[in-house]
This record gives structure tokens, C-alpha cells and sequence, in this order.
């Protein structure tokens, strides 16, 4: 059996992007970069592209016009790796959000002042 291959997919636009695989919606913030495999890269790549060609009201068959926007989508296309090492990279990438979410939301919290109790104390 061949192994399977995973590659960074890039949504290099400005707005979310969403694509479906199997009737599985995917989600990729703008500037999103997420290693899937090759063939399904390829697929949202095709979608993006295609999105992007249309609302330029340029012909999708237009390949002076495609290559350069799939070459954007598909920035490492032939830097491949194993499908346990992609999870292994999504994974810590995922992680790596998280934390800063919730390092963020730390920071933002309001300090209360002991004052507002102080009716509390008696």
C-alpha cells in the first residue's frame, strides 16, 4: 500500500475559506496554513482558485492566470511528508493557538479593586 503524503494548504486571501471533503466542511482563517493530504490540498486548492478566477470574472481553464494563484495555495507542494508526522504538526499547531487564546484572555481580565468589598469584611 502507498503511503500517504501530506502538504501545507494555504488560504493566502483575506477571507475565511471554507471547503468541503466528504461532506465534512473544512475551515481555514485567512492566512491559514494546515498540512493535509496531498490529494485533498489539491482539492481546496482547486476551490480557492477557482473562487478567487471567478470573482475576477477570468476563465478558470485561463492557466497564465491559475498557476501562479495554485503556486500561492500550494506553497511546499514538493516537501511531502508522512501523514503521522502532519497530525503531529497540526497538532502542536492547534496547541500553540490555544495557549495564546488563553494567555490572552488572562491578560484582558480586570483587576478588581479591594475597595468594591470592603462591606464584606465587617
Amino acid at each position: 500500500m502507498a503511503e500517504v503524503k501530506s502538504v501545507v494548504f494555504k488560504n493566502f486571501t483575506d477571507k475565511e475559506f471554507v471547503c468541503s471533503w466528504d461532506g465534512v466542511p473544512y475551515r481555514f482563517a485567512p492566512g491559514k496554513e494546515m498540512y493535509v493530504e496531498d490529494w485533498k490540498a489539491r482539492h481546496f486548492a482547486k476551490h480557492l482558485v477557482d473562487g478567487i478566477m471567478h470573482k475576477r470574472n477570468l476563465i478558470t481553464t485561463n492557466m497564465k492566470e491559475r498557476e501562479p494563484l495554485l503556486k500561492r495555495a500550494l506553497p511546499d507542494e514538493q516537501v511531502a511528508i508522512s501523514a503521522e508526522e502532519a497530525l503531529d504538526v497540526n497538532a502542536r499547531e492547534e496547541v500553540e493557538e490555544k495557549v495564546k487564546e488563553i494567555k490572552k484572555k488572562k491578560t484582558s481580565k480586570k483587576v478588581v479593586n479591594e475597595e468594591e468589598f470592603s462591606g464584606l469584611k465587617e
